[in-house]
């Protein structure tokens, strides 16, 4: 007797992870909804993450490397000041 062909076993458990910038930024869902201490412990521990967040991207922007805020100003500054062939030839004109 030849066995019938099963499928294989699926290799994960539980709920299928979903991939995606929505599923990053998304905030999770606060249960129970009535107000209670496991509430309020659940919603302290997002606003500690959201603080920590803003304490990391305010941190990253006063470490960012000198090198690249002077590369910035002089571009700003160059594009101002306009190409040295247009500045000599008006100054030629004058």
């Amino acid at each position: 007797e030849k066995k019938k062909w099963e499928p294989p076993i699926p290799t994960r458990v539980g709920k299928k992870k979903r991939k995606g910038a929505d599923t990053a930024n998304k905030l999770p869902a606060v249960f129970p909804t009535t107000r209670c201490r496991l509430k309020l412990l659940k919603l302290e521990r997002i606003k500690d993450y959201m603080l920590m967040e803003e304490e990391f991207v305010i941190n990253q922007e006063r470490l960012k490397p000198q090198d690249e805020k002077n590369q910035e100003e002089r571009s700003r500054v160059d594009d101002l000041r306009g190409s040295p062939m247009g500045v000599g030839t008006l100054v030629e004109i004058i």
